[in-house]
């Protein structure tokens, strides 16, 4: 391949702009070559990463990219070689650089191509979103506040209406009974009806057995912990999943917890992988036999040859262990829908 000609950190290749309209915008600002070499940074793109001008002109761009992301950063790279055109860099994640010290700075990166000498290179701006990402962890944080304090606010009502209503009913039969039974000549029958009064005062001490457990303060839910997956996979996916909820999902057997919770991160985790969506809707349905857990996402669709891998398999696997099963199927428009239930 042809140099350009230009020389590492001049500002020939791009033209009539110039170096002091470069340096006077407040986004950092990257020339590279296609096949990831810096030619040039300005005052802003140093400032961000604390790098001198020389440690970063003629280096790799990779220097700039944490560790665990170099290999997902050499695909987005890939990607926009293929299919060139102004855009943003891995559009739907959350992207972070690395600082000259190790540390990670929340970035959102959008990226241009140009020629120069006959040569492709890249112009990417970068942008510093700490503040931006802060504000939306702190978003979801109140997010999963509001849903605890539904939960709370929905298991009180419950208790008072099994307090006021049907204990008191409850009672009042159990009294009625009992009247009943003292004026029968027949000693069997009375006894039926004793047995009866019985049964009510058992099914009034369980019911407030039910409303102090209603009412004392609990961590465990699984509406609350699905909330908290969806939440924790929004960095990943770069955007927040809708997650509903229809029916006593709360009312649940406590043991499923850990299996709906690990399927739906394993799911979010494969849209985040492999989707490429922009939005996921997550919708959770309780009824007397079973719990349905439905993840639907817009992005590119399953292949009908798709292979499954372990995540699917363990979903799958996990499904079958509670009497149910897990599906993966392209949607008619666009995306794939998986569904996972299990007896309940």
């Amino acid at each position: 391949m042809t140099e350009p000609d230009v020389q590492p950190g001049s500002l020939a290749p791009v033209g009539r702009v110039t170096e002091d309209v470069i340096e006077a915008i407040p986004d950092g600002v990257l020339l590279v070559r296609a096949d990831g070499t810096i030619l040039l940074a300005n005052r802003q793109m140093l400032s961000l990463f604390g790098y001198e001008r020389d440690e970063m002109i003629g280096h790799p761009v990779d220097m700039l990219v944490p560790d665990a992301a170099k290999g997902v950063h050499e695909q987005h790279r890939r990607d926009f070689a293929n299919a060139s055109g102004v855009r943003s860099m891995g559009s739907g994640l959350e992207l972070s650089g690395r600082r000259r010290d190790g540390s990670e700075l929340p970035v959102e990166i959008s990226l241009s191509p140009m020629t120069a000498g006959g040569e492709e290179l890249f112009v990417a701006t970068v942008r510093d979103v700490s503040e931006q990402r802060s504000a939306s962890r702190q978003l979801a944080a109140a997010r999963v506040e509001q849903a605890r304090m539904a939960i709370v606010a929905d298991r009180e009502r419950i208790a008072r209406d099994l307090h006021d209503r049907v204990i008191q009913r409850l009672f009042g039969v159990g009294m009625g009974l009992q009247a009943v039974s003292t004026v029968l000549d027949d000693t069997s029958l009375r006894r039926r009806l004793e047995a009866f009064v019985d049964e009510i005062d058992h099914a009034i001490k369980d019911l407030r057995t039910a409303i102090f457990t209603l009412t004392a303060p609990t961590d465990i839910s699984l509406r609350l912990e699905l909330v908290h997956v969806a939440d924790a996979q929004t960095q990943m996916l770069g955007f927040a999943p809708s997650i509903t909820f229809d029916g006593a999902v709360d009312h649940l057997d406590p043991s499923l917890i850990e299996h709906a919770t690990a399927t739906l991160n394993e799911a979010l985790s494969n849209v985040a992988r492999h989707a490429r969506a922009s939005r996921v809707d997550v919708r959770v349905v309780a009824d007397a036999t079973r719990l349905t857990i439905h993840v639907i996402d817009d992005g590119i669709g399953v292949s009908s040859d798709v292979h499954r891998g372990n995540g699917l398999d363990n979903m799958a696997a996990r499904a079958a262990y509670l009497g149910g099963a897990c599906e993966l199927s392209r949607n008619e428009t666009r995306g794939s829908t998986l569904t996972w239930y299990i007896a309940v």
